[in-house]
């Protein structure tokens, strides 16, 4: 039997303990990652529904005019153009409403492989792009959760196990390691003795206590002084990589607030303009009907309000994004 001890092996034990924790680390950044990627394709999905929607309630208003107009054209109170003019209008609403319907269905079989289902799967979301707009302070979200941020924190753990490697091969270059042995030899003889009678074995065994010194080790030119002046200079490159972590992790936090404070302005503005277009459609659609409004001048103002909801709807989307990287960055959550 034999025990080597030295104040390196303890260092070794330390450094396995450290790589597991960073292991761990590194294992939550994926996991944070895979669920921003879900959560992100699932307002997308979301994003693409409302579009949809938008676009059969575009179609189903025109389809109601074309009726309409058909009636009118036929009882003479409406020209063969403006018949015409409506007709190509709902027309040329199907393709890109096919087309917008199979995108969808391209993403929702995208987004079925992302959390594991097979290939074929129906998927219905049950959720809307309605975020709870909140003001953020860039100061505080800096100073409360800026080293929460997982990118500085794997750096920081392999800066701590570059310096448990440069002591533990500074301990194994200038301090003793010690070797205890026992070795066990023990013989009968004659061998015709009674075996169970302890007195007639004899045990030729020994005991040993070394005490070693790596002198080769020890000089700076030697292969482990070389491997340690290179751990010294990757410890000294990764502390400035970390100053530069730190200083671009604060101006992320600072610029996706920023991001967020003006998505939540565009917002408030965009359901105004869905507001005013909504309006101005309704009082452009009974001048249409009243004779006194062109049909370009109504396909303009439905086409306006058409594309405010669509605004509003991908702001929304865009600020939830955000949020989602906000919260990446942070490593927490925020709602």
């Amino acid at each position: 039997m034999s025990l080597n001890l030295s104040l390196a092996l303890f260092e070794g034990l330390r450094a396995v303990r450290q790589n597991y924790e960073l292991g761990n680390i590194t294992y939550e950044q994926a996991r944070q990652q895979t669920e921003q990627n879900v959560r992100k394709a699932f307002y997308g999905i979301l994003v693409q529904e409302g579009s949809l929607s938008l676009a059969e309630e575009k179609l189903e208003i025109s389809e109601n005019r074309l009726r309409q107009t058909s009636i009118n054209y036929r009882n003479g109170l409406v020209p063969e153009l403006s018949y015409l003019q409506t007709q190509l209008a709902v027309e040329t609403q199907k393709p890109a409403l096919m087309e917008t319907r199979l995108n969808l269905e391209q993403q929702k079989n995208l987004f079925a492989f992302l959390i594991g289902l097979p290939i074929g799967t129906v998927i219905e979301l049950s959720g809307e792009i309605e975020p709870e707009v909140v003001i953020y302070d860039e100061d505080e979200m800096v100073n409360k959760y800026l080293l929460n941020n997982l990118d500085i924190a794997i750096l920081r753990k392999n800066i701590d196990l570059l310096n448990t490697q440069r002591k533990a091969s500074a301990f194994q270059r200038f301090t003793p390691a010690i070797s205890i042995s026992q070795s066990f030899a023990p013989y009968l003889s004659p061998i015709n003795e009674n075996w169970f009678n302890g007195n007639n074995w004899t045990d030729s065994g020994s005991f040993s206590v070394t005490l070693a010194f790596d002198i080769m080790g020890m000089m700076p030119f030697s292969t482990t002084g070389q491997t340690a002046a290179d751990t010294k200079d990757n410890i000294k490159k990764l502390e400035l990589n970390m100053q530069q972590l730190v200083y671009n992790t604060e101006l992320q936090i600072r610029n996706l607030v920023q991001k967020l404070e003006k998505s939540k302005t565009a917002i408030t503005a965009m359901e105004l303009n869905v507001a005013i277009a909504e309006k101005a459609y309704r009082l452009t659609d009974e001048g249409y009907r009243a004779g006194t409004i062109e049909y370009l001048d109504l396909k303009d103002a439905e086409n306006t309000m058409m594309q405010a909801k669509l605004g509003v709807l991908g702001e929304k989307f865009t600020y939830m994004s955000t949020l989602l990287d906000l919260e990446t960055v942070l490593n927490t959550k925020l709602n």
